[in-house]
């Protein structure tokens, strides 16, 4: 792990996230830059707010904010990134194949060109997400001179876990289990690992098989046809919404996205007619600059072709639910502002 990423690393270790979590994306954290060893750029910007007019429109502007924009050989590179669960390396699965025609990667195209900086090519930066979790650690041979990687054997004899120093904490914690082993007066039960021996365990799968866990899928590209059919079709939301009164019931629910993603919509109790959207469970939207009324960035336009209702409430009324961030949502907002980190330093 180079110095650079080290020192990122906080960003995930104070964060909020639940202590295996951070195990989850620190591992992940100390193998990235494995991924971008060859690729040599200059970084023109990180976290790059962009915004357009959209003309024959009621002053409704184009916006977003492009994740890394990079330029080689005079030319511009967007680099987006995605954390998937599941597996990455299969290029030929729909999750690749939409990004032949993905909205999102159009609407940046569209910024950029019309900001003056043309794109060559968009690469996608996938990173996986782990499933896997904490694990039984097995005893191995404490008489073995080289004892089994990921044993208890190998972390009393050698102080290490999966080839990886413990520290005096570490170590306390091992000699307690073992004594309460050795006398048999308690049966301590399996040793099981804890959130930073499963990251120790995690790092070194990925560095021994980082193609598993990270993927860039370049040479994506957009043809002016192509922007213009969209910026068409952007049009035509943008006025459609105009013509919508806002009256609640003008706006049409949309049932079968109640729960999209396995994860019930924010607003399904209001719907349902249990919460009022005005009501404490429900709080002013702290959205950011492109969530301006007037403003349609990407996860607007999602909202508004996924529910009708959902958009009312969320960019009409301007209200969100008062509760935490779903933990997936925690993870990658947390894991992006690691990558933000990383691109800025180079």
């Amino acid at each position: 792990m180079d110095t650079k990423t080290k020192d990122l690393l906080p960003i995930i270790t104070k964060s909020e996230l639940s202590p295996i979590e951070k195990a989850r994306a620190t591992a992940l954290a100390r193998n990235y830059a494995w991924c971008w060893t060859g690729f040599e750029a200059v970084i023109v910007a990180v976290e790059l707010p962009l915004e357009v007019e959209l003309k024959e429109t009621n002053g409704w502007l184009l916006s977003g904010t492009i994740d890394t924009l990079a330029r080689r050989d005079g030319e511009y590179i967007m680099i987006e990134h995605k954390t998937k669960a599941g597996e990455v390396d299969k290029i030929h699965d729909g999750y690749y194949r939409k990004l032949k025609h993905d909205m999102q990667i159009t609407m940046y195209h569209i910024l950029l060109e019309c900001n003056g900086m043309p794109v060559e090519q968009t690469i996608y930066d996938v990173i996986r997400k782990l499933g896997t979790s904490v694990k039984r650690i097995p005893a191995g041979k404490l008489d073995d001179e080289n004892p089994k990687a990921g044993t208890q054997a190998e972390m009393c004899k050698l102080g290490t876990y999966h080839g990886m120093e413990l520290d005096g904490k570490d170590l306390t914690w091992l000699a307690a289990y073992m004594e309460k082993k050795t006398l048999g007066e308690v049966d301590p039960g399996p040793l099981k690992e804890s959130p930073k021996l499963y990251e120790f365990r995690m790092s070194v799968a990925i560095a021994e098989d980082p193609e598993k866990y990270f993927k860039q899928y370049g040479q994506i590209r957009r043809t002016h046809e192509q922007m213009g059919s969209a910026i068409t079709a952007l049009r035509s939301v943008c006025n459609r919404i105009d013509a919508t009164p806002h009256e609640e019931e003008q706006w049409c629910q949309n049932t079968s996205q109640c729960n999209s993603y396995g994860t019930a919509c924010e607003y399904m109790d209001v719907c349902a007619g249990f919460q009022d959207i005005d009501g404490d469970q429900y709080q002013d939207r702290k959205g950011s600059a492109t969530s301006a009324e007037k403003s349609l960035s990407h996860s607007k336009l999602t909202c508004y072709l996924s529910c009708q209702r959902k958009y009312y409430y969320r960019y009409v009324c301007k209200r969100e639910h008062a509760k935490e961030k779903a933990p997936a949502l925690q993870f990658g907002s947390v894991f992006h502002e690691f990558l933000a980190g990383f691109w800025e330093s180079r």
